[in-house]
């Protein structure tokens, strides 16, 4: 099965660099990848990625990583444009907590900031997130 997959991905890709039809290269290519192809000035994206940085009021990082992490498995159920969602906690800092995500594109990061689910979330932790800082990524490798 692995195979044909293999030997009908090698054909597209020839068909593609033989053609020259750089258009239908997005739809081959992994989604987790930048791909730098000589042949065009513009880079190919992989996925969006965010890492942020909360920090919290003294005393409620439990509490509120329990709310994250029902957070975090809505999302992963519910938002199909969300590809990965990790919540970190640093061992010497406790009123913060970062988190990894990795969205399909900029919209569905955008879907996600509006969805129902972090909705829910503001309105379960109010109060506990003092600052948030956020990073936004692509994936290179």
């Amino acid at each position: 099965m692995q195979t044909d997959t293999l030997h009908a991905s090698l054909a597209e890709w020839h068909r593609i660099v033989t053609t020259r039809d750089w258009d239908a290269l997005p739809a081959l290519l992994t989604d987790d990848v930048t791909y730098h192809n000589p042949a065009q000035a513009k880079s190919l994206r992989g996925k969006d990625a965010i890492v942020a940085t909360m920090t919290l009021a003294l005393g409620v990082r439990d509490v509120f990583v329990r709310h994250l992490a029902e957070h975090r498995l809505r999302c992963l159920a519910e938002e199909p444009g969300t590809h990965a969602f990790e919540i970190l906690v640093p061992h010497d800092v406790p009123d913060t907590v970062m988190l990894y995500e990795v969205y399909t594109d900029q919209a569905a990061f955008d879907a996600h900031m509006n969805g129902a689910s972090i909705a829910i979330m503001r309105r379960e932790t109010v109060g506990m997130v003092l600052t948030l800082t956020g990073v936004p990524c692509v994936l290179a490798v």
